[in-house]
């Protein structure tokens, strides 16, 4: 069993929770946005698979353990088209198309203390949303608007890690390659293979690689046409080496950085590019210490505007077998729940809802290890796995 101490960090904005008689318990929504009622008018054929799949994931289980913790109740809104909610002690509220979220959402926080929205970033759903509760006076475990907005565009985060001087894959705004003058070959230091992305994708949705860079001129050309098309994509070279990612619970005064896990990425590979596909991860990873990881973490997350709340994800790729804080290539940072709470919490001895809100609200916190080592997918499922 090892226990992790959690390190020092800057304070964002203490959660309050309202004032109530002590003896009632607590409310807690937990808003997923794809099963959630976010997409209640859009064609249940129209939304992504993979979203669908983790966003149910990560709903069922951060509810299911909130509902173990004593002297909590839980509220959670749910897509009437997507079968029964198997939430057990949950308090399920259905949104269908006619009573979509914008609706269901702000009449239910008004029911509770305190709620957690979990969203994908992709056309600013994530920071939209947050933003209109907050104004509606919501109390949220969710970071400040400044981090999200940075964190939630894979342009302004490769910005705040090269002023941050974090090591990470050299990167060009799509417009600025192809411009009104044709291409012009992006300096990628050497690589030969190429990852296109959107600047708003959550997971892998979108993501593609290619195998050189006339391939991802032709792509372009026939796909995205317009400079404004472009504008909403971002070009790197491809990073060889074994992804990875990591989850801090954010909080006043400290960040907890949980252990590493690795992540399973799957290509599907085409004539000349391959589409990127996220399939859950293992872990712990033993090849990174925790040490090197907090070092890691914490100057990751100092390298962005305003304060992170609660669960924040950091992906990365460790190119070489001798890791270091400085080898460790920074990807991306996802400042909401991640699928790899689904392996986490089999990892972490403790309930890690209960250590979620405990960061947040200014707790102090930590964790120990099960000392198991888990298998997870995109579905939800665990498996024991061995190292």
């Amino acid at each position: 069993v090892t226990f992790v101490r959690p390190v020092a960090f800057r304070p964002p904005t203490i959660l309050k929770l309202s004032s109530k008689n002590s003896s009632q318990p607590q409310r807690i929504a937990i808003l997923e946005f794809v099963c959630g009622g976010g997409l209640a008018t859009r064609p249940v054929d129209e939304i992504p698979g993979s979203l669908r799949r983790e966003g149910r994931a990560m709903l069922q289980a951060i509810a299911a353990d909130w509902s173990l913790l004593p002297d909590w109740e839980v509220v959670v809104s749910w897509d009437s088209r997507f079968g029964d909610c198997e939430i057990p002690g949950a308090n399920v509220r259905l949104v269908n198309s006619s009573d979509s979220h914008r609706v269901t959402w702000p009449a239910i926080v008004k029911e509770v203390d305190m709620a957690l929205v979990i969203a994908p970033e992709i056309d600013d759903q994530l920071c939209e949303v947050i933003q209109t509760l907050r104004s509606q006076g919501a109390c949220l475990l969710n970071a400040d608007a400044r981090f999200l907005e940075a964190a939630s565009d894979k342009w302004f985060t490769a910005e705040a890690f090269q002023r941050a001087k974090i090591t990470h894959p050299r990167t060009a705004l799509l417009s600025e390659v192809f411009g009104n003058n044709g291409p012009k070959v992006f300096d990628g230091r050497g690589c030969h293979e190429w990852t296109l992305k959107p600047r708003d994708g959550a997971g892998c949705h979108r993501i593609s690689r290619f195998l050189s860079f006339d391939d991802v001129k032709r792509y372009v050309e026939k796909n995205l046409p317009r400079t404004s098309d472009r504008d909403r994509f971002i070009l790197q070279p491809w990073i060889a080496g074994e992804p990875g990612s990591v989850a801090v619970l954010c909080g006043p005064d400290q960040a907890c950085v949980l252990p590493p896990m690795r992540q399973s990425i799957a290509l599907t590979d085409m004539a000349s590019s391959s589409h990127v596909e996220y399939g859950g991860g293992t872990g712990p990873w033993p090849a990174i210490s925790q040490n090197v990881l907090d070092a890691f973490a914490l100057t990751v997350l100092q390298s962005f505007p305003g304060s992170p709340l609660g669960w924040v994800g950091i992906d990365f790729v460790v190119p070489e077998s001798n890791v270091t804080a400085e080898s460790i290539v920074a990807i991306e940072v996802n400042p909401r729940l991640t699928t790899s709470y689904l392996g986490a919490r089999k990892i972490v001895a403790e309930n890690l809802a209960d250590l979620i809100f405990r960061a947040a609200s200014g707790q102090s916190v930590a964790f120990s290890q099960s000392g198991r080592s888990i298998a997870f997918d995109s579905f939800g499922n665990t498996y024991d796995h061995e190292l």
